[in-house]
């Protein structure tokens, strides 16, 4: 039996005319943090929605290649500020502690802004119905869904600070065998300290506590997630740069993994970036439909684990790690007051297994589809 679902999203309102709606403060315009730290400390629920919203007062997309004319915003200028006329900010550049200049740009996003204050996000997915194979049995499908609020502030010229609570569920239909519970649910906590661009260094430092569970017995060690990150980004030139880090990911198995690679902008409409856990090749569409557009295919390693009941004749607690890699085509989107994106692809290499003796079993590889708002 199908699981139906429906995400009904509301979009906010847009700042009064003159009125202040975030400060803002430049990161490197190959950034990636929200895609890596999607998978380290949420990984169904990965953000593909790298780049904050670059737009010209009257609403029209803004290009950070192309200056608008009629407004005053120009190149590499957030809108946000209300800056006069010509004027720059005096905040961070693409690539180190100087004014903008509109001539160093490169890459498909443009100048992005860390947005100081809240950010909520709304994701959903559906990975449709798929074989289980022995010493499983029947099929199993799963609809996703996750909220999270971040909050972003300056603790001084050099340091951000950002602290994400955050929600995720999933139904599970089947299967038949062994039996897994209806509902899955993840409370966590993402706490980040980022460094504003140096010398061509800049480095993020994460902690990401999670209660993971059914709620079907109390809270036991199997329920906690501790996952950690450690990542060095250097600015090579203005096309390349090189990422060395370490992840940490407290499942039932204990993760330790690279989290490196290159990000590579040979020119202002590609970015590709070869990366582990995540890599992701981006296009940009161009400016239209009130809002700017990128294509892009991704591919990452997915992996969450939950304390669950098994039921029996004396029901007892258990741990169980679903494991996968996922492959996407998407779209995302960005508008005046608001982000989107949607993507399809297929789940591969699908591995369930427990801690404490219950067999595991593999899935057929499946579709899957996800979709996301944040404002």
């Amino acid at each position: 039996m199908s699981s139906i679902f429906a995400l009904v999203l509301t979009f906010a309102a847009a700042a009064p005319a003159g009125q202040v709606a975030r400060p803002a403060i430049y990161e490197p315009s190959t950034r990636f943090e929200a895609a890596i730290r999607g998978q380290s400390s949420s990984p169904t629920f990965s953000d593909p929605l790298i780049t904050t919203p670059i737009q010209a007062p009257s609403g029209a997309p803004y290009n950070p290649f192309v200056p608008n004319p009629g407004n005053s915003v120009g190149p590499g200028q957030d809108p946000f500020l209300n800056l006069a006329p010509g004027e720059m900010p005096s905040y961070a550049s693409p690539y180190g502690q100087q004014p903008y200049a509109p001539g160093g740009m490169y890459g498909v996003n443009g100048p992005q802004p860390y947005r100081l204050g809240w950010t909520p996000r709304v994701d959903a997915g559906y990975i449709g119905t798929s074989t289980v194979k022995a010493p499983g049995a029947g099929k199993l499908e799963v609809v996703e869904y996750g909220a999270s609020l971040q909050y972003v502030t300056q603790l001084n010229e050099s340091i951000i600070f950002s602290t994400t609570p955050k929600f995720q569920g999933r139904l599970l239909e089947g299967p038949g065998s062994p039996s897994l519970p209806g509902s899955l649910y993840k409370l966590g906590w993402d706490i980040a300290l980022e460094t504003m661009p140096a010398a061509d260094w800049s480095f993020r430092m994460a902690f990401d506590p999670s209660i993971n569970t059914d709620f079907q017995q109390g809270l036991g060690g199997d329920a906690y997630n501790f996952d950690g990150e450690l990542t060095a980004f250097y600015r090579a030139s203005p096309e390349f740069m090189f990422v060395l880090g370490v992840l940490y990911w407290d499942r039932v198995d204990q993760f330790i993994l690279p989290n490196a690679g290159v990000v590579w902008t040979p020119d202002d409409r590609w970015e590709v970036r070869l990366l582990f856990p995540k890599s992701r090749i981006s296009y940009f569409l161009g400016n239209f439909w009130n809002g700017s557009h990128w294509l892009y295919t991704s591919g990452e390693f997915h992996v969450e684990s939950y304390q669950i009941e098994v039921p029996g004749a004396v029901s007892r607690s258990e741990q169980v790690q679903f494991q996968d890699w996922r492959l996407m085509l998407g779209l995302r989107s960005d508008h005046p007051t608001y982000e989107k994106f949607l993507e399809v692809g297929a789940v591969i290499g699908r591995e369930v297994e427990y801690r404490r003796g219950t067999p595991g079993f593999d899935i057929s590889d499946g579709f899957i589809a996800r979709a996301g708002i944040r404002y």
